[in-house]
């Protein structure tokens, strides 16, 4: 991935050193250092860098015809780091601000002072931890701040930021130390609303839970914990049967522990199918899964999704076991999931 690093001269070099180091050592990506000037503004932003990281809002004083800022017109993310206060440059936060700008700053008071000040900002947030004095210890600390701040704003961006492997180890850490308050509190909420929608057969109310864990503290819970992540797949399946009026894969379940055990029994007896140890053990998949009278979604995500099983045998003998009780609806919706993964239904 190409980085594009723009400052005013040779600032913070210890600084600016470590962090290059840091995003190069040991992974594919290629930094670029330099200086913003008019001679050099149309190469950059043509570049093909796929983010812009600034210091002290280098580069905010070139401008376009209307007045906004060139960097506005940038196919790129930013990331800003304001690491000192009072800055040139300060100024043009009042005018308007492309939403792929993420700032950064020091302190707590810069950061309100500057929220008060430029309430439009599109994103802002202080640096946490940062390490006055200058010296070499604390330059390669600030320098792993930085790096974390750009890696985590490149993974909200979807950009393919790879860093070496004990690093990208040690940041999600420290994150998920960040972030655990937040993730439990959302765990609780996921389990309050799926236990009282599981209790009154309110399926509304169990599905809003589908829009809070992909956006907003939910989706702290999706990305640390593997409950909340295969309770998203659940809900999935609820939603994609009760549009097509099936019987929803929650039917009988009074709980959110009903449901994963549920779920998870279903995974184990579509385990046992497939591997097939024994004919016993086939038998008894059978048995259970014919009782649970699935539906074509539940089969078709929990193959793809959960167990990653392509093969066409599984489908076919899903499709044996259950041909007899579906109707046509479901039948017809097996037969297309069934040739999105390569070959037509058997049965007509």
């Amino acid at each position: 991935m190409k980085i594009l690093l723009l400052t005013e001269g040779d600032i913070f070099p210890d600084l600016l050193q470590d962090l290059k180091q840091l995003l190069t050592s040991g992974c594919p990506n290629l930094i670029e250092h330099d200086t913003l000037s008019a001679g050099n503004l149309q190469k950059h932003q043509w570049s093909g860098a796929q983010m812009v990281v600034t210091v002290n809002l280098s580069g905010f004083e070139f401008t376009t015809l209307t007045g906004g800022i060139s960097y506005n017109l940038w196919d790129t993310k930013f990331v800003h780091f304001l690491l000192g206060q009072n800055l040139r440059n300060e100024r043009f936060l009042a005018g308007p601000l492309s939403i792929s700008m993420f700032f950064y700053c020091i302190g707590q008071a810069y950061m309100d002072g500057l929220l008060e000040k430029y309430p439009d900002l599109p994103y802002l947030e202080k640096i946490n931890g940062w390490q006055e004095g200058g010296t070499e210890d604390s330059a390669r600390e600030n320098a792993r701040k930085m790096a974390a701040i750009i890696y985590w704003t490149a993974r909200k961006c979807g950009l393919p930021l790879q860093l070496s492997l004990d690093l990208e180890a040690e940041f999600y850490f420290q994150q998920l130390k960040l972030d655990q308050k937040e993730t439990l509190s959302a765990l609780r909420h996921i389990g309050q609303v799926a236990n009282n929608a599981l209790a009154s057969n309110d399926i509304p109310s169990l599905l809003s839970l589908i829009p809070y864990i992909e956006s907003g503290k939910g989706k702290l819970a999706w990305e640390y914990k593997a409950e909340a992540r295969r309770l998203y797949r659940i809900l999935s399946i609820i939603y994609l049967e009760t549009s097509y009026h099936l019987p929803p894969f929650c039917l009988g379940c009074e709980s959110k522990e009903a449901l994963l055990e549920k779920y998870l029994i279903t995974l184990f007896a579509l385990r046992r199918l497939h591997f097939s140890l024994s004919e016993k053990s086939k038998t008894e998949a059978g048995q259970f899964l014919r009782s649970a009278n699935l539906s074509p979604f539940a089969i078709h995500l929990a193959l793809q999704s959960e167990l990653a099983l392509s093969g066409m045998d599984m489908y076919q003998a899903l499709e044996t076991l259950y041909w007899s009780s579906w109707g046509e609806n479901e039948k017809s919706l097996y037969g297309k999931l069934k040739e999105s993964v390569g070959r037509e239904p058997q049965y007509e």
